[in-house]
C-alpha cells in the first residue's frame, strides 16, 4: 500500500444528529448501545454504523492503520434530508457544517472536510455557500439529485455559479433516487442503482451545459461516476452524427457543446471505487490519470483504501503520485 494517501470518499455520522429537531419529519438519530450504533429512523434501525463513523479517535486510529495521511468528511449521504421542510434542513446543514468543522480543527491536520446544504431550497443552498467557505471546509457534498430533480435542472445554475466563484469543491455521490428496479434485496438493489443513479447526473451536468458553462467549477463523482465510462462512448458518437432532429427547431449536440461529451467528462474528477482491475482501466482511458482520485466510502465500504491500486498491478511511481494525492490537492484546492 503506498504512502501520503488522501481518501476522498469518506462519511461521517454526527452523533448529535438530528440537532435538537423534532416534528413531523422523520429525523434520523444515532442509538449508541454499547459497542453497537445504529442509525435509526420512526424507531427502526436502518444501518449499523462503526465506530469511525461517529468517533474522531477511532476514525484516526484506522487512517493510521490503513496508511491514510488525510480523509475528506462527509455526511453519510443518508442524511441529506432532501424531502425535509426547507427551514427546518437549513438548520441540520448550518448545525452538521459546524460539527465537520470542529471535527476538522480537532483532527491534527489530518482532516478536510466537505459541508451540506439545503439543495431543495436553491436559494438557500446557494446563500449557505459563503457559510460553508468562512467556515473553513473545502466544499460541499451533494446528491445526485434532489427529491427527484436532477441536478442539472436549471434552477441549480445560480447554485453551480456561486460554488465555482467561491472556489468551493463539489463530491457528487449517489443514491438519493433509488428508481424502482424490482429487486427485493434491499442491498442489490442498491449496487444495482447507484452506478446509474450517479453516471446519468453527470452526464446531464455535461449535456446541459454546466460544465462547459463554469470552468472553474471542480467536480468529483462517487463510485468511479458510474455508468458514465459506458454513456460517453454513444454521446460522443450522437455529438458526431450527421443526424439533425426531426424537429427542426431542436439544436444538435454539437450546436450546443463545442467538445465532445468526453472531452467534458475529463475535466471531472472521479474516485477509484469501483472493485476490478479492468474496470479502473477504463476510468484511467476514459478520464485519465489526472482525474482519478483514491474514495474507500469509510467506514460503510468493504476494501482498504487503494485497493484496487494494488490489484492492478505494477503502476508506474509517478501515476501512483497522481491517484493517491496529487489530483485530490487539485481538486480540494489544497497547497501541493
Amino acid at each position: 500500500m503506498v504512502n501520503q494517501m488522501i481518501d476522498v470518499h469518506t462519511h461521517v455520522v454526527p452523533p448529535e444528529i438530528p440537532f435538537g429537531l423534532s416534528g413531523s419529519y422523520p429525523w434520523q438519530s444515532l442509538d449508541r448501545s454499547g459497542e453497537e450504533a445504529w442509525l435509526c429512523r420512526g424507531g427502526r434501525k436502518t444501518r449499523a454504523v462503526k465506530p469511525g463513523g461517529y468517533s474522531l479517535a477511532e476514525r484516526l486510529d484506522d487512517m493510521r492503520e490503513a496508511g491514510v495521511e488525510i480523509q475528506v468528511l462527509s455526511m453519510m449521504p443518508a442524511l441529506l434530508n432532501y424531502e425535509a421542510p426547507a427551514d427546518e434542513a437549513a438548520h441540520f446543514c448550518s448545525r452538521t457544517n459546524e460539527w465537520i468543522a470542529d471535527q476538522v480543527a480537532s483532527g491534527l491536520g489530518k482532516l478536510v472536510g466537505l459541508g451540506v446544504v439545503p439543495m431543495q431550497e436553491p436559494d438557500a443552498a446557494t446563500q449557505m455557500l459563503g457559510e460553508v467557505s468562512a467556515a473553513g471546509l473545502r466544499g460541499v457534498e451533494i446528491g445526485s439529485s434532489v427529491a427527484g430533480v436532477p441536478l442539472c435542472d436549471a434552477r441549480y445554475r445560480s447554485f453551480f455559479a456561486e460554488a465555482a466563484r467561491l472556489d468551493l469543491a463539489l463530491f457528487v455521490h449517489a443514491g438519493q433516487g433509488r428508481a424502482p428496479l424490482g429487486i427485493t434485496w434491499e442491498t442489490a438493489a442498491a449496487a444495482t442503482s447507484l452506478p446509474n443513479e450517479i453516471g446519468a447526473a453527470l452526464a446531464g451536468l455535461i449535456i446541459e451545459g454546466i460544465v462547459r458553462d463554469f470552468p472553474r467549477l471542480r467536480i468529483c463523482a462517487s463510485h468511479g461516476a458510474g455508468s458514465l465510462v459506458m454513456i460517453l462512448p454513444r454521446l460522443d458518437r450522437t455529438w458526431r452524427s450527421d443526424h439533425r432532429p426531426v424537429d427542426r427547431r431542436d439544436l444538435h449536440l454539437m450546436d450546443v457543446l463545442p467538445e465532445t461529451p468526453s472531452a467534458y467528462a475529463r475535466r471531472m474528477w472521479v474516485d477509484c471505487l469501483v472493485f476490478a482491475p479492468a474496470a479502473f482501466r477504463h476510468l484511467e482511458q476514459t478520464y485519465g490519470t489526472s482525474q482519478i482520485v483514491v474514495g474507500s466510502d469509510y467506514p460503510f465500504g468493504p476494501d482498504l483504501p487503494g485497493l484496487i491500486l494494488d490489484q492492478v498491478g505494477s503502476l508506474p511511481s509517478d501515476m501512483l503520485e497522481q491517484v493517491t494525492f496529487r489530483n485530490a490537492r487539485r481538486f480540494l484546492g489544497l497547497p501541493d
